[in-house]
């Protein structure tokens, strides 16, 4: 016999005290309290009952069946095996539901956990992970493989033989069923045949006999078969020789075909199960890994039937993918008979949304793990913390999750308690008597598989007939279950509570408004420097008035307050003040952030049945911070969130009053309400951030010290002075503006070796988790110039050819010059001595250089040659003497120029006609002619180096008078 359920839970209250009124066969394992959610989005994150408009819906399906299922039979004793509707052979169970939210896009979800319970051993210990079989698929490429019959139905290949023919002329049939493609091949004494189209289509093959009993056709061009991604490749078929046989002999394992094989085979490996581990998707996404805890919830072995239950926040998954089909996998459950308990295993899904046009619910999500081994118990579960609706009536619902509840077994039931006495509770899909049946009652949604007996798993969600009132009355803040057994062990390790709550309500109207001409639109822009502003109306939507009013708008970080004023003419008024945050200066044009703080006072409740009446109205104003420094370097962006919180106290009900501003409404199926942020962006130009100072680079401030590395640090004073008052800095990323971890209170020390060191920065009133960056670095000149050695002769200008390298024509550095022995010389180096003049160059500025590099002047003395020669003057038809030139040169030519040019022109004997000749380093006439009046020469010397020329002389030609000497015919004149 089995034992029912496990007991329910706990005397959870929302100061989570469980209480329980029974015997110590209470086995509460893990005592029952609200679930908070890291997760939900703010104001739902870590509370005990969540207050919204809205509700909550469950969803779930259990992960093993009957392996041979039947409505009226239970998983005791019974063979049970794997759910799996996910046609992934990775995954070894897996099973779906959907979620449906009402509303569609108008509602949002709030909450969502995942719980999982199943019992995976039967007796003895049961560990947190363990393996199982699993058949998962592989990509094979493999040749040659010799099938015999079904040698190879991992591959998808089934061979089926038979004996075909008439005596003595008996053979064999192939039946290739691949993949659910069959194929048919006759092996026949006059050759191979192939079922092909209704006809037999010959297949050519060299036939021969490896033995007496054998033969074998190896096809010509061998049949390949495809199916879907698959490929069979038939190369050679084997047979009984004879035709005369038994027909055994030709269906034995003696027959069988040679083929090649490429695709996907199943292959049979072990699976790592893991209790605390499943699998989720979202409709066809791939899987993600969900995991729970250590002590969410709880994991028994060799005790407690073995039965365990698991928790995980799945917020951010659920909110992010919305509604739609949910599969989770991978359960760790065991497959077959788990004796009198059972094998069973399943998973539930809670999800809190809300929804503005819905009314205001309190609902409450408790968990822990009740056990209750069988006999007849009672429990009780008193439970608190929520509120009533103070008019009308309330509607309940109850949702719970539980594990190995029979679908025959009787006598298990829960129930509330009325006056002095418990009446029994049952919804759609059980009875009183039966209140644990293996159901999955959650309102009609689909699942995968969609049973009616989930053999051992229950979710339900149901309604409490609270007629009249009379089991939660108006105003009511705490309720009584008992739940309990005749027989059967179970477990229950979830409950959801949900209540019409009464909420007082102050509704904010916030409405942007024109300042200077200008309107902000809600997800629109703003820009640096500018004022905008808003209108705040406040009514009184309740049945009472609220005392202690107040309404607070923190200011983010990005933006100044700029002014505000309560107006005048309304039933209530107050004050309002900004209160600088923490670190901050009292003037709000110095200090952004901070919170403006509207104190209403008693606001009257509103007579009027509509309830429109403005009672209060506030106009408040802002301006838009213009400091670089933040808007640039913010790691949580330009994104600017207005809201504000509503608080007071029902004069009453004194219930607490608790809701952000209304930034609009809805139409249509999203009337009502929108409680969300006003959100702006700064929009940054291009000249503001050029025109930031110190520059930014990728978001980061950059402070640079240049040339060497200051020995106490970056200046504090150079940095502080930039930021606004009360700025901290931090050397590792700071989680808030109060944690002192890493703060840094004197200079900034700065990487030795120059490269950026980075620094964080939170501003006063800057949210958790964001901050603003700077980097400090030491502009060293680590580049050098390009450098080429000069050669000149003696007497040119010297040119250098050194550059400066692209770095340094970037940040405009300068060449630097440093004589032989590296001191710094002013200007650049202008040797005037013949020899070779050793330099070094480096480039940078303002005294900071990077590493020298060496290059030479090299001055060579010019060559030696006369520059005293005389003009050759000379009678016609006379000869002169000999003029030789004096010079040290080796290489020497001479030249010519005629008058009234600049031309020089090579000279030689054959230049005029063996007139003018040429020995060598000598010149001279012979019988002179008129041709040669006037021309000017010169002897070009060089030494391999250098060059020089001889001065220029002149020939002059003269008409002579007649002579009476003849002994001076021939000689010539010189001046």
């Amino acid at each position: 016999m089995k034992n029912f359920k496990a007991s329910l839970l706990t005397v959870l209250t929302l100061s989570m005290v469980l209480l329980l009124t029974t015997s110590t066969f209470a086995q509460i394992k893990v005592g029952f309290k609200p679930r908070q959610s890291t997760k939900a989005p703010i104001p739902y994150t870590n509370v005990k009952n969540y207050k919204v408009q809205g509700d909550f819906l469950m969803l779930g399906n259990t992960s093993m069946t009957l392996v041979n299922y039947a409505l009226e039979k239970d998983n005791s004793s019974n063979l049970m095996r794997y759910v799996d509707v996910d046609n992934d052979r990775n995954t070894v169970n897996s099973s779906s539901a959907d979620l449906v939210l009402p509303g569609g896009d108008c509602t949002e979800i709030v909450y969502a956990g995942l719980y999982w319970s199943g019992r995976a051993h039967n007796g003895g210990s049961s560990a947190q992970t363990f393996t199982v079989k699993n058949t998962v698929t592989e990509e094979r490429n493999d040749g040659d493989l010799r099938v015999t019959g079904n040698n190879y139905n991992n591959y998808g290949i089934k061979l089926t033989k038979s004996r075909e023919g008439s005596s003595r002329n008996y053979y064999t049939r192939y039946q290739i069923d691949f993949k659910e493609t069959i194929t048919t091949i006759d092996f026949t004494p006059d050759g191979v045949f192939l079922w092909e189209n209704r006809n037999w289509r010959v297949l050519p093959a060299w036939i021969t006999n490896p033995d007496r009993t054998t033969k074998s056709a190896q096809l010509q061009q061998p049949l390949v078969i495809r199916s879907g991604s698959s490929t069979l490749t038939i190369k050679t078929l084997f047979s009984n020789s004879a035709t005369n046989g038994r027909e055994s002999s030709y269906t034995n394992n003696n027959n069988y075909i040679i083929m090649d094989f490429s695709g996907e085979i199943e292959v049979e490996k072990d699976k790592l199960l893991d209790k605390r581990k499943v699998k989720l998707k979202k409709g066809t996404n791939a899987y993600i890994n969900v995991e729970a805890s250590s002590s969410d919830i709880y994991y028994p072995s060799d005790k407690d039937g073995n039965m365990y239950s698991a928790y995980a926040d799945i917020t951010d998954y659920v909110r992010q993918n919305g509604a739609g089909s949910y599969t989770v996998a991978d359960l760790a459950v065991i497959e077959g008979n788990g004796g009198g308990t059972g094998f069973y295993g399943g998973w539930g899904m809670v999800i809190i949304y809300k929804n503005a046009a819905m009314k205001w619910r309190d609902i409450t999500v408790f968990d822990g793990h009740a056990y209750v081994a069988g006999g007849t118990y009672k429990y009780e579960l008193p439970i608190s913390g929520f509120k009533a609706s103070q008019y009308g009536n309330v509607n309940v619902t109850l949702g719970m999750m539980a594990g190995e509840g029979d679908r025959k077994i009787t006598g298990d039931y829960f129930e509330i308690k009325r006056g002095n006495n418990y009446d029994r509770l049952s919804h759609e899909g059980n009875t009183t008597d039966n209140f644990f049946n293996s159901s999955i009652q959650v309102g009609g949604t689909s699942r995968n598989p969609d049973l009616v007996n989930n053999t051992g798993f229950d979710i339900a969600k149901f309604d409490l007939d609270n007629s009249n009132n009379k089991y939660i009355g108006n105003n009511a803040t705490n309720a009584t279950f008992r739940y309990g057994s005749t027989q059967d062990t179970y477990v229950i390790y979830n409950i959801v509570f949900a209540v019409d709550a009464y909420v007082p309500e102050i509704i904010g109207e916030n409405k942007a408004m024109a300042v200077d001409g200008m309107t902000p639109t809600n997800n629109g822009t703003i820009n640096p420097g500018q004022k905008f502003g808003f209108e705040l109306d406040v009514f009184n939507k309740g049945t009472e008035a609220v005392n202690n009013s107040k309404i607070e708008i923190p200011v983010p970080a990005n933006l100044h307050f700029a002014g505000a004023d309560v107006q005048g003419g309304f039933p209530a008024g107050g004050s309002v003040k900004w209160i600088p945050p923490t670190g901050g200066t009292n003037d709000p044009t110095k200090t952004a952030g901070g919170t403006i703080v509207w104190d209403i006072g008693k606001l009257p409740l509103d007579q009027k049945a509509d309830k429109n009446t403005i009672l209060a109205k506030l106009k408040y104003y802002f301006k838009v911070s213009d400091n670089c420094v933040l808007l640039s370097t913010n790691v949580c962006g330009l994104e600017v969130r207005i809201n504000g919180k509503i608080s007071g106290v029902g004069a009453t009900s004194q219930e607490k009053v608790g809701s952000d501003l209304v930034r609009d409404y809805g139409s249509g199926a999203c009337a009502g309400p929108v409680y969300d942020d006003f959100m702006s962006t700064i929009t940054l130009g291009v000249d503001f951030l050029q025109n930031c100072n110190p520059p930014v680079e990728d978001g980061v401030m950059q402070f640079k010290a240049f040339c060497s590395v200051p020995a106490n640090g970056f200046n504090r004073a150079e940095i502080v002075s930039t930021y606004p008052q009360g700025t901290k800095f931090y050397s590792t990323v700071p989680t808030s503006y109060s944690s002192n971890d890493g703060l840094v209170n004197g200079n900034f020390p700065v990487n030795a070796n120059g490269s950026k060191k980075m620094y964080y920065v939170m501003t006063p009133d800057m949210k958790d988790g964001c901050y603003a960056r700077l980097e400090i670095s030491v502009d060293k000149v680590v580049t050098e110039p390009t450098v080429k050695n000069v050669e000149i002769c003696y007497g040119e200008t010297i040119t250098l050819e050194n550059k400066l390298s692209a770095t340094g024509v970037t940040n405009q550095y300068q060449l630097i010059y440093f004589d032989s022995n590296k001191r710094q010389i002013d200007g650049v180096p202008n040797p005037t001595e013949v020899g070779t003049h050793k330099y070094f160059v480096a480039e940078g500025k303002d005294g900071c250089f990077g590493s020298q590099k060496e290059f030479t002047i090299t001055i060579t003395a010019l060559p030696t040659v006369s520059k005293d020669l005389k003009d050759i003057v000379i009678c016609e038809n006379f000869d002169s003497s000999t003029i030789t030139v004096t010079t040290n040169a080796v290489n020497y030519n001479w030249e010519y120029t005629t008058t009234g040019t600049t031309k020089w022109n090579k000279l030689d004997n054959t230049s005029f006609s063996n007139v003018v000749i040429l020995q060598g380093k000598s010149i001279r006439v012979s019988h002179a002619t008129k041709a040669i009046d006037g021309i000017r020469i010169r002897l070009n010397v060089d030494n391999g180096s250098c060059s020089d020329v001889s001065n220029e002389f002149e020939i002059k030609v003269e008409d002579c008078s007649a002579v009476t000497n003849p002994m001076l015919l021939n000689q010539g004149m010189t001046n």
